[in-house]
């Protein structure tokens, strides 16, 4: 694959593990089941009359690491910012 074609890194905080990613590579790794996080409590609408729940917030995936057990975190790589740090000035 070449570097261009890598939109995600998969990064282990306890060991050095390190892996980049496209997303559809994913297959040998142990996907962690997560939910989405509450953003405000569910709160009553005196002028509708009824209970209004606020949208919840969406969690990125997260994946067992290989070598530790640990769970990676991932991040997408923005190639905008890439293209500008790599100046030549």
């Amino acid at each position: 694959m070449n570097p261009e074609e890598f939109n995600y890194v998969l990064h282990c905080s306890a060991c050095p593990y390190k892996r980049f990613s496209n997303g559809m590579d994913l297959d040998d790794l142990i996907q962690v089941k997560t939910v989405d996080l509450q953003k405000q409590i569910p709160r009553y609408d005196p002028l509708m009359k009824k209970t209004v729940v606020a949208p919840n917030k969406k969690r990125t995936k997260m994946f067992r690491c290989p070598k530790c057990g640990f769970t990676l975190k991932s991040f997408k790589i923005n190639k905008e910012t890439d293209e500008q740090t790599n100046r030549t000035d």
